[in-house]
């Protein structure tokens, strides 16, 4: 029978016995916790530069769960409606060619930094075959412990019900280093900020494969304490825009998209090269579902909007936070 903690700190406790996060609950009221991130920028043999958060040498990355489901399904598959699956690669492509034409974008990649754009489009929101990681346990406990109210516009701690905290270990190969081929993905420091923030990685699966199918780790379920998941929501701020989701024109543009009645005319033909369907057929469904074919991008940017992210990123690169080199894996132009 499957053991189920008493509290968030429990399981976490059952996790990492020393997580400077039990003082929470240990030494309740005395002191806060402060998380002060910083990143190392390694750069491969393949010369992509992936900048990581330094919460130490992780091969374990978590995921947090609110309820327990059946099965963990990237967002794309968790319909089985053919036309909606379409649709929603449709406008991740649409958000991937608005986020690229963003300077941040232009910035990093002329930096050498990767920039993973289907990352980013997870991380806005938007249905991708990929699902969330991170090497933050905290973050992983916050994701376990809260929900959106959209009533309220504010995270709310939960108050029933069991969550769970997943792992996952990542052991990189040679195949990995000299070709960056993995289902497993290296996000986070990109050029906006929330990845970041959220010391994310991911992991793309395929249509019909659940996490559990690749899941080499443990799950480890502990019972809803509102008082307790409280002071996990509390380190990171309950408002819509709390520390893991910060206030960007990126994520308005993710929300538009999203819920977008219009696809362009470019993302139909992105779509159809890459899975091998006549532009004429998506046209005909996208009609049949009174969704709008646009020549036009879904946004632009002012010529205002574009000049005051440029000075940003020039000024405070990557939100300006603390970036470390490891001198082996120096990349050949600075970043910052």
């Amino acid at each position: 029978m499957e053991k189920i903690y008493e509290d968030i700190f429990e399981a976490i406790r059952a996790i990492s016995p020393n997580h400077p996060i039990l003082n929470l609950k240990d030494r309740s009221n005395k002191g806060m916790l402060q998380r002060n991130l910083t990143y190392e920028a390694l750069t491969m043999p393949n010369h992509k530069t992936f900048i990581m958060p330094r919460t130490g040498m992780n091969i374990m990355f978590y995921r947090g769960e609110r309820k327990i489901y059946p099965h963990c399904y990237p967002s794309l598959y968790r319909s089985s409606d053919k036309f909606e699956m379409i649709l929603n690669r449709l406008r991740t492509i649409d958000f991937m060619l608005l986020a690229k034409e963003f300077p941040p974008v232009y910035y990093a990649e002329k930096m050498g930094v990767n920039v993973d754009m289907l990352a980013l489009a997870q991380h806005y929101e938007l249905a991708t075959d990929m699902l969330d990681l991170t090497s933050d346990l905290s973050v992983a406990a916050f994701f376990a412990t809260a929900y959106f109210d959209y009533d309220s516009s504010r995270y709310v701690a939960m108050s029933s019900g069991i969550g769970r905290i997943r792992s996952y270990c990542f052991i990189p190969d040679n195949n990995f280093f000299k070709n960056g081929i993995s289902d497993f993905r290296l996000v986070g420091l990109q050029p906006y900020e929330r990845p970041g923030r959220q010391c994310a990685f991911g992991i793309q699966l395929e249509e019909g494969q659940s996490f559990e199918d690749v899941q080499n780790g443990f799950t480890i379920s502990f019972r809803h304490q509102k008082q307790q998941n409280q002071k996990i929501l509390d380190i990171f701020g309950e408002g819509q825009y709390n520390t893991l989701f910060p206030r960007e024109l990126i994520a308005d543009v993710a929300g538009k998209v999203k819920t977008s009645n219009y696809v362009t005319s470019t993302a139909i033909q992105q779509y159809c090269t890459q899975y091998g369907t006549e532009e004429h057929q998506i046209s005909q469904m996208l009609q049949d579902h009174k969704i709008t074919v646009s020549e036009k991008p879904l946004f632009r940017l002012t010529r205002k909007q574009n000049e005051q992210m440029r000075k940003d990123f020039r000024k405070n690169p990557f939100g300006g936070v603390e970036i470390y080199h490891r001198p082996m894996y120096m990349p050949s132009e600075p970043l910052s």
